[in-house]
């Protein structure tokens, strides 16, 4: 699945899910995913999957915030979603997990973004 094939399913689901190009680019932003940052950054974007519910996924201008609010993780993962307040994050490995917000305790759910993104629509 290509980030676009993403994007585009992500609308069909719900027409009010809003995805732009961006420029900007933070440092915290993993180098694996800032392809999908510059072609598809999710603006406002909620989906609705079978396999973890609903998933709100956070654009640029909104990844700061969402790394202060998880102050206690560590510093080296990389949240980009959450699902009821529980963030799914990339580690230095480039797997995706997923955590209880309240503690720091990662269970993997795909080897990769693009694998996660495709759980997503499964």
């Amino acid at each position: 699945m290509t980030y676009k094939d993403f994007a585009s399913r992500a609308m069909q689901q719900d027409k009010r899910n809003i995805f732009s190009a961006s420029d900007k680019m933070p440092d915290r932003v993993p180098q694996s995913l800032c392809a999908f940052y510059k072609e598809c950054n999710p603006v406002d974007v909620e989906i609705n999957t079978e396999k973890y519910g609903v998933i709100r996924f956070y654009g640029i201008d909104e990844l700061y915030r969402l790394c202060e609010e998880y102050y206690f993780y560590p510093k080296n993962v990389f949240i980009f979603a959450t699902c009821n307040g529980d963030p799914f994050f990339m580690g230095e490995d480039n797997q995706i997990y997923t955590s209880l917000e309240s503690e720091y305790r990662p269970e993997k759910v795909a080897d990769n973004f693009t694998v996660f993104l495709e759980s997503c629509f499964v």
